[in-house]
């Protein structure tokens, strides 16, 4: 849109003629091509969503196959503060042949990662991953877990597979109390491989169009809100 005065102009003519496209330099001024939302009619792509230490999304993906299951996510945590576990990937426990397994990983300090989905005790990392933008997630094909560039062994692989397995993996925490909490950071986009690694969630930050903020899966085409007690924020509009 361009403006003569603050009167904005939505069109040129010269004689009876339209003006498709104006350039003020080399810049693009009147004419240029909207981009195609991928989002249905309503919702705003954001650049991201701002999670708090009180929110986090049930992405509804039961079970785990541990020869497919890949959850990534591009983030910007902020700085770590509190004595909480802070989750960046978090599942309930299961119970199966009597033993409670999980599928947790989290930061416990500004520069401890740890890692806990089996009943081995979970081993600490050291590595920051606070005021940077970074792919993190877990991949249990390849045996480990992702932090930008760098990839760190899980606690443990096996091989089992829990096709009947209810309870959901959430990005973030799926509990809050004074000793569990989300980690707070800005969520650019997250991906879910399930089940021989097909793309199972595809997930863009939005608004839906009553106004909640939260994401939207590409693949299952459905509106993902807050499932804590916290506040998301919206980041600019695409």
């Amino acid at each position: 849109m361009i403006k003569l005065g603050t009167q904005n102009i939505s069109a040129l003519r010269l004689g009876g003629q339209e003006i498709k496209k104006a350039y003020l330099g080399e810049t693009l001024v009147l004419g240029a091509e909207k981009k195609p939302s991928r989002l249905p009619e309503g919702y705003t792509e954001v650049e991201y969503v701002h999670v708090d230490a009180q929110s986090g999304f049930d992405t509804g993906v039961q079970g785990v196959d541990y020869y497919g299951t890949q959850i990534m996510m591009d983030i910007e945590a902020e700085t770590y503060s509190g004595s909480a576990r802070q989750y960046i990937i978090y599942k309930a426990s299961w119970l199966y042949v009597n033993t409670y397994y999980r599928l947790l990983f989290w930061r416990e300090s500004e520069t401890t990662l740890k890692d806990w989905h089996y009943t081995a005790s979970a081993i600490t990392r050291t590595a920051s991953i606070s005021n940077k933008r970074l792919t993190i997630g877990i991949d249990f094909k390849a045996g480990n877990f992702i932090v930008g560039d760098t990839m760190f062994p899980l606690t443990r692989t096996n091989t089992y597979t829990y096709p009947s397995e209810k309870n959901s993996i959430y990005l973030f925490s799926g509990t809050f109390t004074s000793q569990y909490e989300s980690v707070p950071c800005k969520l650019y986009s997250a991906q879910i491989k399930h089940r021989g690694s097909t793309l199972t969630r595809d997930f863009v930050p939005c608004i839906n169009p009553s106004g909640v903020v939260g994401l939207y899966d590409l693949v299952g085409a459905k509106f993902y809100g807050n499932a804590g007690t916290g506040t998301l924020t919206a980041g600019p509009a695409v």
